[in-house]
């Protein structure tokens, strides 16, 4: 496994992409944070929760689709339907499994294992194979709670393919319903929150996970606000891991170049297929301040003074 960080005023690694012998260059200038997603954000926190979670659906046990203010729905829970749109999906779910990606998982579930990821937070289950994955092949009884956050909704990118297949999908609540389906004989160790990562970071207490995977919203905006909302619930030690970072999606690699330039984080590389981890750092919090101005590859900024 591979570990990168500044040497000598330049990034090693963490800043430069690798496509068939050339180098591509990513990162740029500083902006300010965006002030509207701050607002939004104050807007949905009421009050931090004291657990991992604020607590369980069964409070109120309605069909799946929690309106705000709900914390997760458990994957057994008795109240759980699945209409008909529900079952065409898990039936495409088996029939479609995306080989393409789970060249990835061997070597994620070797990394959750090293990194001893017991309290999860998934941001973008889609069809939930990662976390099938590593619920079922990593160290009996590593993961203690699962928290998949999904909307299950397309649009968001027009260049990524589960965008695209959520769209044409056009089924939100069935597709969480079948994700609740898959996971049923897992009880109350898989928990879904459903909806946007924005809408369900008040679900979560600071400092309560060991390990967050963020593959959501590729674009710089989705990618960096993920990182703003959810860096902060990861506990001093635990692991952000990234999908994605690629030529491909430059505002990925934008936002993670950005926060490992600022913290002067080793970039540790899990695979050949563009996952990467960084650790919180036990001594300080990730800083998330700074901003790149777009999803494009960009000339590299000066290196922070501290």
């Amino acid at each position: 496994m591979e570990s990168a960080k500044r040497k000598g005023g330049t990034a090693v690694g963490a800043r430069y992409l690798y496509q068939g012998g050339g180098v591509l260059q990513g990162g740029g200038h500083c902006r300010f944070v965006c002030l509207l997603g701050i607002l939004l954000l104050c807007l949905t926190i009421s009050q931090p929760a004291k657990g991992l979670s604020v607590g369980s659906a069964a409070a109120d046990p309605s069909a799946v689709g929690l309106p705000l203010g709900h914390a997760f729905t458990c994957a057994n829970e008795s109240t759980n339907s699945c209409d008909h749109r529900c079952t065409e999906l898990l039936s495409m779910f088996k029939k479609q499994y995306s080989y393409g990606w789970a060249v990835r998982h061997e070597s994620l579930g070797k990394v959750f294992n090293k990194l001893q990821c017991r309290n999860v937070i998934e941001i973008g289950t889609a069809r939930g194979e990662l976390a099938a994955y590593l619920l079922k092949h990593t160290s009996t009884g590593l993961i203690r709670e699962y928290h998949a956050i999904d909307p299950f909704l397309g649009g968001y990118d027009s260049k990524d393919a589960m965008s695209l297949e959520l769209t044409a999908a056009n089924a939100s609540l069935s597709w969480s319903q079948a994700i609740l389906q898959k996971f049923a004989g897992l009880g109350c160790t898989f928990r879904l929150h459903y909806g946007t990562s924005l809408e369900r970071v008040a679900d979560f207490a600071d400092e309560s996970a060991d390990c967050i995977f963020i593959d959501g919203d590729h674009t710089y905006a989705g990618a960096k606000k993920d990182i703003d909302l959810y860096a902060p619930k990861l506990k001093k030690g635990g692991a952000l891991l990234f999908d994605d970072y690629s030529a491909q999606y430059m505002g990925t690699v934008n936002a993670i170049d950005e926060l490992c330039d600022v913290n002067r984080l080793e970039f540790h590389k899990i695979n050949e297929h563009n996952n990467y981890y960084i650790v919180k750092p036990h001594d300080r919090p990730l800083d998330t301040k700074y901003t790149y101005p777009s999803d494009e590859a960009v000339p590299l900024p000066p290196i922070p003074s501290y």
